[in-house]
């Protein structure tokens, strides 16, 4: 995460909550805590996360950051 965003402790405070509620929900379902399904389930939701949030901070220091203007 670019420090552009100051975004990386949200990211990170977001990763604990949704590790949390996976661990949770394998827990509900009996299942191993390290269960891949689980894992990869919180994996995913957070890298579409992280994504969105780079994409757009790029977007911004791209924005404003562009050196080519109109003569």
């Amino acid at each position: 995460m670019h420090p552009l965003a100051g975004q990386g402790v949200n990211l990170g405070f977001g990763d604990v909550i949704c590790l949390i509620n996976s661990l949770r929900e394998s827990q509900r379902a009996g299942s191993d805590i390290g269960s891949s399904i689980y894992l990869k389930k919180y994996e995913s939701e957070r890298q579409s996360e992280a994504y969105i949030k780079v994409l757009g901070i790029d977007m911004l220091n791209r924005l404003y950051t562009h050196h080519n203007y109109p003569s």
